[in-house]
C-alpha cells in the first residue's frame, strides 16, 4: 500500500516536474505509439500472481510446501528514459506455506521485498508490443507467522519469531501490450533469490527461500496521449466503463469476538487486494462490482497458561454490487465520490496449527454470508483515462464459525484502506 500512496503524491508532485519535457502524446505518431527518444514518463505498476516454484528443500528437514501455493503481490513507481531504459523503485510481498518433515504444513512464511531495479525494453509492432528485462537488488524482511511459535503441534520445529532481514537480487523477463498509449498490461516470470537465517530449535540455520513467481502485471504512464478533455468521465455524460484496482491494509471493527478468541494475532493490520469491473455514467452515478481478498490471523488465550499464540488464520473472499456516486471538481479532474453495497461473502480458515495449544478453544470457519458495505473516496485523474485515489470502507460481515463443536455466529467485520488505481476504457 505505501508504496502506492507514494506513487499518488508523486503523480501529483511531478507532473510539474515532468510538464518542461516534450509531452507524451506529441511524440506518439498517428498509428504508431512507439515514445520518441528523449522522453521521459512516470510509470506506476501493480501486479499479482502466484509462487510457481522453489527449492525442494530448505535444509533442516523443511520446505515450503508445494508449488503454486502462495500469493505474489507488487507495486512499483518508475521512471522510463527514452525508448529503450528505466528504473523503478519496487514493493512486493509474497508467502508461502511452511512445511516439516515430522508434521507436515505447520505455518506460513511471508516476506516483504523492496527492490531498486533497471528495466530495459524493445517496442515491437508499432509500440503495442514490448519485450522487456529487469534486474535489481534490495532488501527483505521475513517472518514466520499464522501459526503458533511456542506451542506448536507436536514434533513441529521451534522458530526465532523474530522478523529476519536479508539481502536479496531479482531478475525477471516480461511482455507488455499496450491498450492504449499509456495503458499496458503485461505477463512477467520473476525469479528472487532470498538466503536468510533463524534460530530453529535454539540452532541459528541458513535457509535458501528463494522463489520464482508468475505474474499479471499493469502499468500507467503519465504524461499520457492529449485525449479529448470532453471524453474525460465527468464531462462525457456517456457511460463509460472502467477497471480499478485496490491494495492497502484493513483492521478489524470487533477485535475480541470471544473470551479467549481474538483477531489481533498478527499485530496490527494486515494486508488487502480488491479489484473493480464498473461503468460511470451521467448525473455522477455509476455501478462497479467490487471483488475483494483478505486475511486475518486469530490469536487465541490459553486458558491453562495464560499465554496467546496463533490459532488460525482466516481467508475471505467478498463479490459485492455497488453504487457509486461521485461529484467532479477542478474541471472533472479531482473526484471524490461515496459507494456502498450488498453482496456475499466467502469466510475460510487456513494456515493454521495441526494441533490447537493447551487450553485454547479449537475454531473452525468455512461459510458464505451476505456482506454490506459503505465508504468514500477521492481520485485525481493523472490523465483523461486513468484516475489514482484513495478508498476507505467498512464492510460489514457476521458468517458462522465452529467454535469448541458449537455453532455460532462471529463478527468479521473490517475497515479498509487503501490505494486505488482506476482505469477507463473508450
Amino acid at each position: 500500500m505505501a508504496t502506492l500512496v507514494v506513487a499518488l503524491l508523486a503523480a501529483l508532485v511531478l507532473e510539474a516536474t515532468l510538464a518542461p519535457c516534450a509531452h507524451a502524446g506529441e511524440n506518439v505518431r498517428h498509428g504508431d505509439w512507439t515514445p520518441e527518444p528523449g522522453t521521459k514518463r512516470l510509470v506506476l505498476r501493480t501486479g499479482w500472481g502466484q509462487r510457481v516454484a522453489t527449492r525442494d528443500s530448505l535444509g533442516a528437514g523443511l520446505s515450503l510446501g508445494s508449488d503454486w501455493d502462495g500469493n505474489f503481490f507488487a507495486a512499483g513507481l518508475g521512471l522510463d528514459i527514452g525508448l529503450h531504459w528505466g528504473v523503478e523503485l519496487s514493493g512486493e510481498y509474497y508467502e508461502a506455506p511452511l512445511a516439516a518433515n515430522s508434521v507436515g504444513r505447520f505455518a506460513e512464511f511471508s516476506a516483504w521485498t523492496f527492490l531498486l531495479q533497471g528495466r530495459w525494453r524493445q517496442p515491437l509492432r508499432r509500440g503495442r508490443v514490448v519485450p522487456y528485462v529487469t534486474a535489481g537488488f534490495g532488501r527483505s524482511f521475513g517472518e514466520l507467522n499464522d501459526a503458533s511459535t511456542t506451542s506448536l503441534a507436536p514434533g513441529a520445529p521451534r522458530f526465532d519469531d523474530r522478523t529476519q532481514e536479508s539481502w536479496v537480487y531479482a531478475v525477471a523477463i516480461g511482455v507488455e501490450h499496450f491498450q492504449a498509449p499509456n495503458v499496458s498490461g503485461a505477463i512477467e516470470l520473476k525469479y528472487i533469490h532470498n538466503e536468510t537465517h533463524m534460530a530453529i530449535d535454539g540452532v541459528r540455520r541458513s535457509l535458501d527461500l528463494s522463489c520464482l513467481h508468475l505474474s499479471i502485471n499493469m502499468r500507467c504512464y503519465h504524461p499520457g496521449p492529449r485525449f479529448d478533455p470532453g471524453l474525460r468521465p465527468a464531462r462525457s455524460g456517456r457511460w463509460t466503463p472502467y477497471f480499478a484496482l485496490r491494495l492497502g491494509t484493513l483492521w478489524s471493527t470487533e477485535p475480541d469476538f470471544h473470551p479467549q478468541l481474538d483477531w489481533n494475532y498478527e499485530k496490527g493490520a494486515d494486508a488487502y487486494g480488491g479489484a473493480s469491473f464498473g461503468a460511470d455514467g451521467p448525473r455522477g452515478l455509476g455501478f462497479e462490482l467490487a471483488i475483494d481478498q483478505y486475511e486475518r490471523g486469530v490469536g487465541g488465550t490459553s486458558a491453562v497458561t495464560g499465554e496467546r499464540d496463533g490459532v488460525l488464520e482466516v481467508s475471505t473472499w467478498n463479490v459485492v454490487p455497488q453504487v457509486r456516486w461521485r461529484r467532479p471538481l477542478l474541471d472533472g479532474r479531482l473526484v471524490p465520490y461515496v459507494l456502498g453495497g450488498i453482496g456475499l461473502g466467502l469466510t475460510q480458515g487456513n494456515d493454521g496449527c495441526r494441533t490447537p495449544p493447551a487450553g485454547v478453544p479449537t475454531l473452525r470457519v468455512d461459510d458464505v454470508s451476505f456482506v454490506a458495505t459503505a465508504g468514500a473516496g477521492i481520485e485525481y485523474f493523472v490523465a483523461d483515462n486513468i484516475a489514482v485515489g484513495v478508498e476507505a470502507r467498512w464492510v460489514h460481515n457476521r458468517p458462522e464459525a465452529e467454535i469448541d463443536g458449537k455453532r455460532q455466529t462471529i463478527d468479521a467485520s473490517r475497515i479498509v484502506l487503501a490505494a486505488s488505481l482506476r482505469i477507463y476504457v473508450r
